[in-house]
């Protein structure tokens, strides 16, 4: 969910990342949104109705509060399940600023058929800050602390005279709401995550078990901005990358805290992992050009090419069912994974 279609796929390529998932994605926009208040004109362009509000001289203003965008999400969903063969327990809402407001909107009024969320940059709308989700589900908030359009603290800049409302629960808050309803660990554990480019840090915190085995994360940014941080970016994370492996549960967390040194942060994923038919080897810092190289389990190489692109797709459609090894070497160093084929 993003309040403009084109700026979300041009921050995501979630189009060419759910062509190689496999998955279905599926990117409404929200109507427009303007008044005045008194003879100041206040334009917030396309803005779902999702229960985030801005308290200005004593008057309270709920963008197109009059606009049912829950109950038309809810039946999207529900012809594209009479469409297409989806897995109905695996509906998951995804979304940035307004949309990530949407994303907690969605995950409390209709977690009963929302198997997890993801909000980036938008918070637990302040309609909501009091209310109880239908079921426990994982959660996952994304947030930079020099946002300077939905802040840290919880408050959205607008360009005018009126900056610094309150539209949601802090960032912290967001998550303390999510991890209390679960009843996770009081304490995270806390992943530093690689630091290679001159970007910012990212830092994951993780609370463990919650009602039912869910768990909350939260991507803490420091110094990040009001931006979905990945794609064309090519930083240390990728904002899609992370929700992806949230969402499926492959990834491999931390029990305790970590720090991941230099050498150890050149990182690369393969997914789907197991695999079947063909996979995809993403670098979040790829080198210009790297040699990817696969071993069966005896060291015969199935395997053996170059690739210059941040995503390569392997064909493994001749491969038996089995484990498998690929070794990925560029300028930096190797690395190998294991991939399991079924």
């Amino acid at each position: 969910l993003y309040n403009d279609i084109d700026s979300l796929k041009s921050m995501t390529n979630m189009a060419d990342f759910v062509e190689l998932t496999g998955w279905i994605g599926v990117t409404p926009q929200a109507l427009p949104y303007s008044t005045n208040i008194g003879f100041i004109p206040l334009s917030l362009g396309n803005t779902w109705n999702s229960g985030a509000s801005l308290r200005i001289l004593g008057t309270t203003y709920e963008p197109n509060s009059e606009i049912d965008d829950a109950g038309f999400l809810m039946a999207l969903v529900d012809t594209l399940l009479t469409q297409y063969n989806i897995d109905s327990d695996s509906i998951y809402f995804t979304g940035m600023s307004m949309g990530g407001f949407m994303t907690n909107r969605m995950a409390i009024e209709h977690s009963d058929r929302i198997a997890g969320a993801a909000s980036v940059s938008g918070l637990v709308p302040l309609r909501y800050e009091s209310a109880v989700p239908q079921r426990n589900i994982n959660f996952m908030h994304i947030h930079g602390t020099s946002d300077n359009v939905v802040t840290y603290d919880g408050k959205m800049i607008l360009g005018t005279s009126f900056s610094n409302l309150n539209v949601g629960l802090g960032a912290e808050q967001t998550v303390e709401f999510w991890r209390s309803f679960n009843q996770c660990d009081v304490d995270a554990v806390v992943d530093t995550l690689p630091h290679i480019g001159n970007d910012f840090l990212f830092q994951r915190h993780i609370y463990y078990n919650g009602i039912n085995d869910t768990k909350v994360e939260f991507i803490r940014v420091e110094n990040g901005e009001h931006h979905w941080y990945g794609g064309d970016d090519l930083p240390d994370v990728d904002f899609l990358f992370e929700i992806y492996e949230f969402f499926t549960g492959r990834r491999i967390y931390p029990q305790s805290p970590t720090n991941v040194s230099l050498q150890e942060s050149l990182r690369v994923h393969i997914f789907p992992n197991p695999s079947h038919n063909q996979c995809v080897i993403y670098m979040p810092q790829f080198a210009e050009e790297q040699t990817i190289t696969i071993y069966d389990a005896v060291g015969r190489v199935l395997v053996s090419m170059k690739s210059g692109s941040q995503y390569t797709t392997v064909d493994l459609q001749s491969f038996a069912p089995g484990s498998y090894l690929v070794r990925v070497a560029t300028d930096n160093g190797v690395v190998v994974r294991k991939l399991m084929v079924e």
